[in-house]
């Protein structure tokens, strides 16, 4: 499984953020992810 998420990191971050801590607040989990600046960008639609 994958999935690609592109756009301004300060969004990313805090989106990342708020899904861990309300996951967290239920749940014992693990939060895995890649994070790259070297990707080459997608054609916006």
């Amino acid at each position: 499984m994958s999935t690609l998420v592109t756009g301004d990191s300060q969004v990313l971050f805090e989106n990342l953020q708020k899904a861990f801590e309300k996951l967290a607040q239920r749940y014992e989990i693990v939060m895995t992810a890649k994070i790259s600046n070297a990707c080459p960008e997608t054609e916006k639609e």
